[in-house]
């Protein structure tokens, strides 16, 4: 867009929900065709409104959990291949090809282990931005009893 034209509505609305989704102000002004100035501007005042960081963070809650099973089920995939003995062979038209992926493969798992970390040290900085944990001990009457993750409250014998 040309310098000093303001920005209709719709394109705002537009940058916001991809802004929700990608997080990269840059991207969203790209695909707009807003400088790049004013998408850092817009994001800047997105990031400080307090309805669009929490639909930001029930969208992050939402597929977090399902993309790290996806990236676990492809490192174990990975991991298994690399592991191999011996290389791929594909029979062509000229004959067989021996075709050896599992360097690939181990960068693929190196990469999740990579993608796993960032996203402890996150979760960490989140935990820490909200203050410490709040830890509940419960004594009296009942007891509590870990089994294979479950908590259950039983009475205490007398």
């Amino acid at each position: 867009m040309p310098q000093g034209v303001p920005i209709d509505e719709d394109t705002v609305a537009r940058f916001e929900a991809l802004y929700l989704l990608s997080g990269n102000a840059a991207a969203c002004g790209r695909k707009l065709g807003i400088s790049a100035s004013t998408a850092a501007g817009i994001a800047a005042r997105l990031s400080k409104d307090p309805l669009f960081k929490k639909a930001r963070e029930e969208l992050r809650a939402q597929y977090l959990d399902e993309l790290v099973m996806q990236r676990q089920r492809i490192a174990h995939l990975a991991a298994t291949r690399a592991m191999r003995k011996t290389a791929d062979t594909y029979e062509g038209i000229t004959g067989p090809t021996v075709v050896d992926n599992r360097p690939a493969y181990m960068r693929i798992v190196l990469d999740a282990e990579k993608n796993a970390h960032a996203l402890a040290k996150l979760e960490v900085a989140a935990h820490e931005q909200n203050g410490p944990a709040v830890i509940i001990n419960l004594s009296g009457g009942a007891e509590l009893e870990a089994d294979e993750g479950q908590v259950e409250v039983k009475d205490k014998p007398n």
